[in-house]
């Protein structure tokens, strides 16, 4: 699994530009797993630029347990109520949290510049 925005330098520039244009107090999902460890590596390089931004990750670990994602999903829900959830991508296995998220037809994705936001 290679996924292309987080190849080699563009995954600094990638989480850069994001995290500018997220709205204050915004929450944040992305997709790591597999060896991509957004926290302990290429985050560590712009996370400086939002610390008011929440980051977690929808995958914990080789995507996790039920429990685990029910966890996030419900999570999820919540911050998207309040107007500012966002998704890195909307690449497998982010895909899979979308599809969660729009199965009951409350929650669809829409493009805000490099980020995706969850509205009602």
């Amino acid at each position: 699994y290679i996924n292309p925005v987080k190849r080699n330098n563009w995954s600094g520039d990638y989480f850069a530009r994001l995290l500018q244009q997220l709205p204050q107090h915004a929450f944040l999902i992305d997709d790591w797993y597999h060896g991509y460890a957004l926290i302990e590596g290429y985050f560590q390089g712009v996370c400086h630029l939002r610390e008011d931004v929440t980051l977690t990750r929808w995958f914990v670990e080789y995507g996790g347990s039920k429990a685990d994602r029910d966890q996030i999903l419900e999570r999820a829900r919540q911050w998207a109520s309040s107007g500012k959830l966002y998704l890195s991508n909307d690449e497998y296995p982010m895909s899979a949290l979308i599809s969660e998220l729009s199965k009951t037809g409350e929650w669809r994705v829409q493009r805000e510049g490099t980020a995706l936001k969850v509205v009602p």
